[in-house]
């Protein structure tokens, strides 16, 4: 591992290095580059306006999600099985081995983005002031980027060896845990957080596979207690959202009726997990923020609707509030081993239960 006596050319060297070496473990084409085609984009749509949304597809049979490689194990020791287990239909495999490749392929363009800075702050120091900033402010900034570029490369050992996946291989595991039921996943893609503002292009065909069950997808993870899913859904159908900038709000149809419904479920989870104990002022008034938006948004949505159309978002609300699925807390937060491991409480979550 770097020590922080190496010089900063040969922090650049090994910087660019070992961007070179992250990435994809070859192989034969994963079941998920070849999954169902998209799901029917009329069950999604064609409920009218106010009427109870689309129940989402069942999740197909799949094999029993086995524990997990240990977090702390490098990336090329555990792959072979993980890219086994994700092809065979494990759930939890699938996920892991997507978020471990979304956790090289953001690592490796951590490494290549540090490389530059800390080049640029080289040649910075070289020129002589001619940036304007005085000796112990250069020195200042050049320490700190030393110490990053020495924290980047850390993390990086946990990719080394693993040549670059693709955009493609990376969304196609995520679909496939989340059709799968791994709640993590189920989050992520539903939420469009598996496509990367980077290489969008590259990924039509995911992206129209995607707006065809986006929107079924999310309502299973709501109707499964996820809170985040919950809120994900009231922002999405609003049609108070004219930007419409998450690729889930662009893969429904805005529905006051349901944005409401969706709206008061959210305020209900809110109030029901309010903490008895004192909580930190930083989180105290992040939620008394959010209840206060909720409640702007209910009371601006109930102005555009009639009698009949509040009536029944209200009923709609109560309907996912009686849901069979218990209302269920957020993920566990992860434990002290993995928040020191590479991106562990993110890789974590895979394995967790909501």
């Amino acid at each position: 591992m770097p020590s922080r006596r190496l010089l900063p050319v040969s922090i650049i060297v090994l910087l660019v290095a070992a961007a070179a070496g992250i990435g994809w473990y070859g192989g034969r084409t994963s079941q998920a580059e070849h999954a169902a085609q998209p799901a029917s984009t009329a069950q999604a749509g064609a409920a009218a306006k106010g009427s109870p949304p689309p129940s989402p597809p069942a999740a197909a049979p799949r094999p029993a999600d086995r524990p997990l490689p240990a977090l702390d194990r490098p990336l090329r020791t555990t792959l072979p099985e993980l890219k086994q287990r994700a092809d065979a239909g494990e759930a939890a495999a699938a996920c892991r081995l997507a978020a471990e490749l979304d956790f090289c392929a953001q690592t490796r363009m951590r490494l290549e983005g540090t490389a530059d800075m800390l080049r640029a702050t080289e040649q910075a120091a070289a020129a002589r002031d001619s940036t304007g900033i005085n000796t112990e402010q250069r020195e200042q900034r050049r320490r700190a980027m030393l110490a990053q570029s020495e924290r980047v490369l850390e993390e990086s050992a946990h990719c080394d060896g693993v040549p670059e996946s693709t955009p493609t291989q990376r969304t196609g595991y995520w679909r496939s845990a989340a059709l799968a039921g791994n709640p993590m996943a189920l989050r992520f893609y539903a939420s469009g957080g598996a496509f990367r503002q980077e290489n969008l292009l590259e990924q039509l065909d995911a992206l129209r596979v995607y707006r065809g069950e986006a929107e079924s997808l999310a309502l299973r993870a709501a109707r499964a207690g996820d809170r985040g899913m919950v809120m994900a859904l009231a922002h999405a159908y609003s049609p108070n959202n004219p930007g419409r900038h998450s690729l889930l709000a662009q893969a429904v149809e805005p529905d006051g009726v349901r944005a409401l419904a969706f709206s008061l479920r959210a305020q209900d989870y809110l109030r029901e997990n309010t903490p008895r104990a004192p909580t930190g002022a930083r989180a105290g008034r992040r939620q008394g923020n959010l209840d206060d938006r909720l409640a702007e948004s209910i009371r601006e949505l109930e102005t555009q609707l009639d009698a009949d159309a509040r009536a029944r978002a209200r009923q709609l609300a109560a309907d996912l509030g009686r849901a069979p699925a218990p209302a269920l807390p957020d993920f566990p937060s992860p434990s002290d081993d993995s928040r020191r491991m590479p991106g562990g409480p993110w890789r974590a979550q895979c394995g967790e239960s909501l």
